[in-house]
């Protein structure tokens, strides 16, 4: 007999004949060693059911092509396998097998579903029950009904589409959907409406994350067989989703063809998640609205970082292409899991609340709040942007094929710019675009898939943990020289404190000694001024006499402790006139603040900060519609150095009550007082 867990390890190697183990392990984030023993009892099953044996030389294993062939015998034998499931697994399972149940169901059925004892049952309904009231719903039990999931029909199939994708991004994840349908015995449509999808996206010119294809497809087949209608209202869907649009005919066509009667309902709701993880703007037409947004976001981020993108027409295109998904996210209440968030917060807070607030508009425009998730994703974004400028010395070209879709690839894209920040990574989402690019135009190729390739290829997952990223340096070192960058060969140390020490927990020493090795920049970045270091007591300027007749007159003053200290130097007033003069009153933040900079290189000596309080606000560029009373202005060395004291200020400026103290200080020790009492929260 086998088991589920043995089964859907037997379908990866299936699917890749030909591999090598360690590239295995990363792929599946196991170990080697648990692979080869589990290859073992593969085998054994193999061997006492006459199918021929996986071969094991080494590093390479082999499938051979009988077995391939065969593969579907051993899976109809779906019903006599030892089921082994997690609790999360089994929690999932007993939410969509009540999901799309045919009779009633009590405890019995699921212990006969799940091959548990009647109190693991209980204990299982109660955490599932904290479940479903994230997505407003309750999971209920009556005599007459069984146990039954109360709520809206949308929350209750988002919740099983949440499900679907955690269940696939396990390696038996396809396996127990399986099981699911065969205890209904229903066939999975899977395969047949994925190619569907695949050849009506080609006549309706709509390009679709590979990945995320087959997710849709199980959510298609799960509600064909719950066969429940949307009774909600509609509004904001059909406000949002035009029935003339390319997404509507495209969705009614695949629908209609698997699901005879399709109403528009079910064509509304399947538009509105292929808008939520569309690939850029394939799904949709132009749209010169939210491409505004993008632009103004992009401009609020410049003034609120100080950070000049040299390249900002190509990054207002590629953030465009993520913007557009976003907002049907925030329209549509999709909630999609970033499971980078907590680190990139814990990386990059400075600019994780700097872009927060950059991103204004998208919130004016959806009327919703942006959940840090989202945010996160944005900050991989412009986090590149000012990465790229730090590290403008690039040497080669890494390809990276990511079919999961355009979040992962932002986060594997985010973790080897950590690694290499020296590469040029150019993107690809899909298998067949890969396969389209020349092999002239990379020199080596990171992915999450196989790839048959004549050049380096590294399997890598979106989220690569320390020894994964360890053994990726070390194999990329042996195939490229990376200049001066250090490289942290772990295993090597490890000998050494193995021959003159005992190691008790080795796997937990392999990774902390990762993390001290590549713990220099973050070294770094904790080293970064503050405000209080910037915006000390001679450096603030509260105006009470002086007339101030102009706005140069006003942004001279401000910058005046910074020209009396060596800060800056005239030149740098003189380019901030004539960036205002030709740009507009892009230093204007609203509320009647102001943030006078130019770049480094028009005359910042070193990094500095001043503040001006005028007693009336006078009109920036002499229009009324730009009143400023707090001019804070920055000269930055770089476009990293000062955003953690940048960030700081940010939160206050945000803060209406923080804001008002402030332009009502009388003199500079509140402001002192202000900034300290916010920088200690």
């Amino acid at each position: 007999m086998i088991d589920n867990r043995l089964l859907a390890l037997l379908g990866v190697l299936i699917e890749m004949p030909k591999f090598y183990l360690t590239e295995l392990s990363i792929l599946l984030n196991r170990e080697r060693k648990e692979i080869e023993r589990d290859i073992q009892e593969i085998n054994h099953y193999l061997q006492n059911n006459d199918f021929p044996l996986i071969t094991v030389k080494e590093n390479l294993y082999i499938v051979p092509e009988i077995l391939i062939k065969e593969f579907n015998a051993p899976e109809k034998k779906l019903k006599h396998t030892q089921i082994y499931l997690n609790e999360i697994e089994r929690l999932q399972l007993i939410y969509l097998v009540t999901f799309i149940r045919k009779s009633e169901l009590s405890n019995f059925h699921y212990q006969e579903f799940l091959q548990v004892s009647k109190n693991t049952v209980l204990t299982d309904i109660r955490k599932l029950r904290e479940d479903c009231r994230t997505f407003d719903l309750i999971f209920s039990y009556s005599r007459k009904k069984g146990y039954f999931i109360q709520g809206s029909e949308i929350n209750k199939r988002k919740m099983a589409f949440d499900i679907i994708t955690s269940l696939l991004e396990a390696s038996n994840g396809k396996w127990i959907l399986k099981y699911l349908m065969s205890y209904w015995n229903e066939e999975s449509d899977v395969k047949v409406i994925v190619e569907k999808m695949k050849e009506e996206a080609v006549q309706y010119s709509i390009s679709l994350v590979e990945d995320r294809l087959t997710e849709i497809a199980y959510m298609i087949v799960l509600i064909k067989i719950r066969n429940k209608k949307i009774e909600e209202n509609m509004e904001k869907y059909t406000d949002n989703i035009s029935q003339t649009s390319t997404i509507f005919q495209y969705c009614k066509s695949i629908l209609t063809s698997i699901i005879n009667k399709v109403n528009k309902e079910e064509v509304y709701f399947l538009s509105s998640f292929l808008l939520s993880i569309a690939e850029g703007n394939s799904c949709t037409e132009e749209n010169s609205k939210l491409y505004s947004v993008t632009e103004n976001v992009v401009n609020t981020m410049e003034a609120l970082s100080l950070v000049s993108f040299p390249a900002k027409e190509t990054l207002i295109k590629s953030l465009y292409i993520h913007l557009v998904p976003a907002y049907y996210r925030l329209i549509f209440g999709w909630n999609f899991k970033n499971i980078l968030t907590n680190q990139i917060k814990e990386d990059n807070q400075e600019l994780f609340d700097i872009v927060s607030r950059a991103l204004e508009p998208l919130r004016k425009i959806t009327g919703s709040e942006i959940s840090e998730d989202e945010i996160a994703y944005f900050v991989i974004h412009f986090g590149g942007q000012i990465e790229s400028q730090l590290n403008c010395r690039k040497q080669y070209r890494a390809m990276i094929v990511c079919p999961n879709g355009i979040s992962s690839s932002l986060i594997l894209k985010s973790e080897l710019q950590q690694l290499f920040p020296e590469f040029i990574f150019l993107q690809k989402h899909s298998v067949a675009d890969f396969k389209k690019a020349t092999e002239q135009e990379y020199d080596m190729v990171f992915s999450t898939v196989y790839i048959d390739t004549k050049k380096p290829i590294y399997i890598v997952q979106p989220i690569i943990d320390s020894l994964a990223k360890n053994r990726i340096i070390q194999k990329v070192s042996k195939d490229f020289i990376i200049g001066n960058y250090r490289i942290p060969n772990v295993d090597d140390l490890l000998k050494i404190i193995k021959r003159n020490a005992s190691i008790h927990n080795e796997k937990k020493l392999y990774k902390e000694l990762f993390s001290c090795l590549m713990s220099q920049e973050n070294k770094q970045k904790e080293q970064l001024p503050m405000l209080e270091d910037l915006l000390t007591e001679e450096y603030i300027q509260i105006q009470t006499n002086e007339k101030i007749d102009n706005w140069k007159q006003a942004i001279s003053l401000a910058c005046q402790p910074l020209i009396d200290h060596g800060n800056i130097e005239n030149r740098y007033i003189e380019a901030i006139f004539s960036k205002l003069e030709e740009y507009g009153p892009f230093i204007d933040l609203g509320q009647g603040v102001a943030i006078p900079h130019a770049r480094p290189e028009d005359g910042v000596n070193h990094l500095g900060m001043s503040f001006l309080k005028l007693e009336k606000p006078i009109n920036l560029l002499n229009d009324e519609n730009h009143q400023v009373q707090l001019f804070i202005t920055l000269a930055a060395i770089d476009n990293e150095t000062h955003l953690k004291a940048l960030s700081r200020l940010t939160k206050i400026l945000s803060d209406k009550k923080q804001l008002k103290q402030l332009k009502e200080a009388t003199n500079a020790k509140e402001i002192i007082e202000l900034i300290k009492e916010k920088g200690e929260e």
